[in-house]
């Protein structure tokens, strides 16, 4: 939500609130900034991280992603979170098919 400016505040806060209405079971908040999303759910597991590798370790170390899991990766488009996508799919070479930003311009 970088691209909020002065915004960005509410724009978590709201965020927040959407996701306690939501169903999910797992959220995983990326950025120092996205600790500003706090949903009050008990049926939610939030985990907090600084880095988008923090992000694929966590996923791959700490969280079991079974067959008809729903998965939401959501970030501000500086974070470029389709990277870790890419590293959790079942098959990574449909990335290029599969995700935005997939060209060299974004790979750098």
């Amino acid at each position: 939500m970088l691209e909020l400016g002065e915004y960005e505040d509410s724009g978590h806060r709201l965020s927040g609130d959407a996701l306690i209405n939501s169903n999910f079971h797992i959220v995983i908040l990326v950025g120092t900034l996205a600790k500003k999303i706090t949903p009050a759910s008990k049926n939610i597991q939030i985990y907090s991280v600084e880095t988008t590798e923090n992000a694929v370790d966590l996923l791959k170390s700490q969280i079991h992603i079974t067959k008809g899991d729903i998965i939401l990766v959501k970030a501000s488009q500086g974070f470029r979170l389709e990277s870790v996508v890419t590293k959790i799919m079942k098959d990574p070479s449909m990335a290029k098919s599969s995700l935005v930003r997939q060209d060299v311009r974004w790979k750098s």
